[in-house]
């Protein structure tokens, strides 16, 4: 028998009976294609088919024989003599037709070609499996191997398996159906096949939770789950492994490393990291974020050279990375240049809005933290986002990006989310809803036109003129006669202006208004809900936070009374709450410390509210801002003080970690075990400050950190030395990082040197780019950019912005 059938180890296989009756249908075929990825599967496959239909087992079968191509076969004559020798009924003899191929030549030339396809009309039925085509490099040869198997006679069946598309005209074979083709897709696991390979490498089922879980994370790619399998083996919490498994996993980065990212270019894998910033990728995309041009091409490259890269639309114009080798190629650039993944965030951001893709470019933003900018694009574009139904997730960003923790956030926010998109909804597919045009207090109607949809009732000048029309109306009855419906309309007519101007950047207008609004219900407390929401994000955005606080305090406890604390008038409420619990070092309490239910707009001016913690609001998606401020600004103090020697107190904050950051993320944790390695270094106790570091190390390259090391300074850095086995690899890449990290000079010398930003800023001072441009660069406000510039005329000691860029050269940081 065939020693590659002999190799086989059926106590670790799968049987695939579909895929085996799909190479049955070979026979039938000149020729079948197997294409896939690393990992795949493909040889296995052929092996399994193989075994079942081998002479030995089946006299009356066809031959079947393998060839394993390596870089010698490049030569065509050894390729002649490879292939004639593995097929022993073939006339004449290998070293005959080796003979043909005439010297000097990189193909095979046409008489080699004539004689071979002669040779195999000799023969039996023979299957001739040609395995890791890849590893050609003569593509001449190639090309006529593919010659060659069109002219040979119907009995000779060629099994091509490779990583990558052969450079073979394949329309003629589809055109007469006469090519079998195999993909990725074909030979990815299904669950009960995934299920059943789990067991047989860890030797115990999995529950159905976590097999579904590694499922969904391999796609089911064969070497994924065989990989998670192994480690699982001698892993006794599942559960946390399942959690933790991802492409920086070291077994499967590892295998990965070796078997992908080391046959590429460095351009080819810098552009691949690049690329890994994308959710979904087009040619357009990346020439956009690379600055390049003809990315198209390169994406068709590297889907025929099976590069993990998932088809999205049957044009093939959008692609996305499987999760394993995009979660691998994230934390690779995160760690080499974590810059970098910042400012492709940012262009595929404008790119995608410039484009009228705002779902992504939302989530873009958000990624790079650029939430004023999110914030913009969704306003700017809601008629587009509401429009259509695969854009409506990011309609539910703008309620609970905040993502309140408190009890009754999870019912707030999925209430809002409802009502708000069905008053949107409605509003585009019945425009005449009475709703629509004569919006009722606690429908959601009018924060629905002003939030989500750029309609004229709703711009500042139609609000006065449907104002003007309510109050004419109403000025026809007796005031003792007016219904209560009527004072409803004018309440949440001028809410909605005083929406509407706010939107439009009066804010002095939209104060008038929203303050008539008030004074319009009265005292009731329901009727004041919508106007005191509106008017608490109004001054919070003024930055009146005591102001803010009140109001925000005054509507909560009253939805609350009211039960309407998932109303979507309470979402300004809310988002007034995320803006002063970022503007200041109290955010309001929401419901310790509220007003008396009889307090109106001028008695509650002065009673402030207590304080909320900021992680409560919520206000990052991930990690919480607050939390990692917090967290920052302990590691912060407890460093100096180990720097300085003051041991005790930073062992008091390592100590009361937990108290002090009770909901911790990646970054609080990694900060927290370098504490406790530095800790346990300065006590003499060093297998436990390398366990510590080594832990650090290891959550640190699943996220990509990096900085947080270097920030620690020379006593980690140091320490990171000791850190071996397989996040060995990470910790060197963090002392080569801390060995390149530097501050321009010319900062240094300044009495209050420039921040990161205004570092940033001032790069582009001497394009001209005028202030609003810069805003749209950097995804801010104008009035930030202001700020920002000020800054940095008064640390550069100038006054105009010539002298700034003058100052700057001289200092070098131009």
């Amino acid at each position: 028998m065939n020693s590659f059938w002999d190799r086989l180890d059926t106590s670790r296989l799968i049987d695939r009976p579909a895929l085996g009756r799909g190479l049955d249908r070979s026979l039938g075929s000149r020729l079948t294609l197997v294409v896939a990825q690393a990992g795949a599967g493909k040889t296995t496959l052929l092996q399994q088919w193989g075994g079942t239909r081998s002479v030995a087992d089946n006299s009356a079968g066809p031959t079947l024989v393998h060839l394993d191509i390596d870089e010698s076969d490049d030569d065509p004559a050894r390729f002649v003599r490879h292939l004639a020798a593995a097929c022993p009924s073939a006339r004449p003899s290998a070293d005959i037709l080796a003979a043909t191929v005439e010297t000097g030549l990189t193909g095979l030339g046409e008489p080699a070609i004539d004689a071979m396809a002669l040779s195999l009309g000799s023969a039996q039925e023979t299957v001739i499996i040609i395995d890791n085509l890849q590893r050609f490099s003569n593509v001449r040869l190639v090309a006529d191997l593919g010659e060659l198997i069109a002219r040979s006679p119907r009995n000779a069946h060629f099994i091509l398996s490779s990583r990558v598309d052969p450079p073979i005209a394949l329309s003629r074979y589809r055109l007469h159906d006469d090519v079998l083709e195999i993909r990725q897709s074909d030979l990815a696991f299904d669950l009960a096949e995934a299920a059943e390979l789990l067991t047989l490498l860890i030797g115990h089922r999995l529950s159905a939770e976590q097999v579904r879980a590694l499922w969904m994370r391999t796609e089911g790619w064969v070497a994924g789950l065989q990989l998670a399998g192994l480690s699982l083996r001698n892993n006794a919490d599942a559960d946390a492994f399942i959690d933790d498994f991802s492409g920086s996993d070291r077994i499967v980065a590892d295998y990965l490393s070796e078997e992908v990212l080391s046959s590429l270019s460095s351009e080819q894998r810098r552009l691949l990291l690049c690329m890994s910033v994308l959710d979904e990728i087009s040619g357009e995309l990346v020439d956009a974020i690379t600055g390049s041009s003809g990315n198209q091409a390169v994406l068709d490259s590297l889907e025929r050279e099976s590069m993990f890269l998932v088809p999205l639309d049957h044009r093939h114009r959008w692609f996305r990375f499987h999760r394993l080798f995009s979660e691998l190629l994230r934390s690779r650039l995160r760690a080499e240049s974590p810059a970098d993944e910042l400012r492709i965030l940012t262009s595929a951001a404008e790119w995608s809005l410039t484009h009228g893709r705002v779902k992504p470019a939302m989530a873009y933003l958000l990624r790079a933290q650029a939430r004023d900018g999110a914030l913009e694009a969704m306003l700017a574009t809601a008629a587009d986002v509401t429009e259509h139904d695969d854009s409506l997730d990011a309609i539910r960003w703008q309620p609970s990006s905040a993502e309140p923790s408190s009890p009754v956030a999870p019912a707030i926010s999925e209430r809002v989310d409802a009502e708000a998109l069905t008053g949107a909804r409605r509003l585009l597919t019945e425009p005449e809803h009475p709703a629509a045009s004569q919006p009722a207090t606690g429908l959601g109607f009018v924060a629905a036109q002003v939030l989500w949809r750029a309609r004229p009732e709703v711009s500042p000048e139609s609000a006065q003129r449907r104002l003007s029309s309510i109050q004419s109306q109403i000025a026809r009855k007796r005031p003792e006669s007016l219904p209560r419906e009527a004072v409803g309309e004018l309440i949440d007519a001028l809410v909605s202006g005083g929406r509407a101007h706010f939107l439009a950047g009066h804010l002095g207008e939209a104060r008038q208004w929203l303050s008539r609004a008030l004074d319009t219900a009265g005292v009731d407390p329901v009727d004041r809900i919508p106007a005191s929401s509106a008017l608490a994000l109004v001054e919070a955005w003024c930055g009146n936070a005591e102001r803010a606080n009140s109001l925000i305090a005054e509507t909560l406890h009253a939805a609350r009374k009211a039960e309407m604390l998932g109303h979507p008038a309470i979402s300004d409420a809310y988002l007034a709450s995320v803006v002063t619990a970022v503007g200041t070092d109290e955010a309001p309490q929401l419901f310790d410390e509220q007003p008396s239910e009889t307090t109106g707009p001028e008695e509650s001016q002065g009673t402030p509210a207590a304080g909320l913690n900021q992680a409560d609001l919520g206000a990052e998606p991930s990690p919480p801002a607050a939390l990692t401020v917090a967290s920052s600004a302990l590691f912060s103090r407890a460093v100096a003080a180990l720097a300085a020697g003051e041991t005790q107190s930073a062992r008091a904050i390592a100590t009361a970690w937990a108290q002090l950051v009770p909901s911790p993320d990646a970054i609080s944790t990694v900060q927290h075990r370098i504490l406790l390695a530095w800790l346990s270094s300065t006590d003499e106790i060093p297998a436990e400050a390398t366990r510590h570091l080594t832990e650090a190390v290891k959550l640190a390259e699943v996220h990509g950190l990096v900085d947080i090391f270097i920030q620690a300074g020379p006593t980690i850095l140091t320490l990171l030395e000791t850190v071996t086995g397989p996040h060995a690899s990470f910790s060197a890449t963090i002392r080569m990082r801390a060995g390149q990290s530097w501050q321009p000079l010319g900062n240094r010398v300044l009495a209050d040197p420039l921040t990161d930003r205004e570092l940033e800023i001032l790069a582009y001072l001497p394009t001209r780019f005028s202030n609003v441009d810069l805003a749209r660069r950097f995804y801010l406000s104008v009035n930030t950019i202001k700020t920002h510039i000020a800054h940095i005329y008064r640390k550069l000691e100038v006054t105009d912005r010539d002298a700034a860029i003058g100052r700057a050269r001289e200092l070098g940081l131009l």
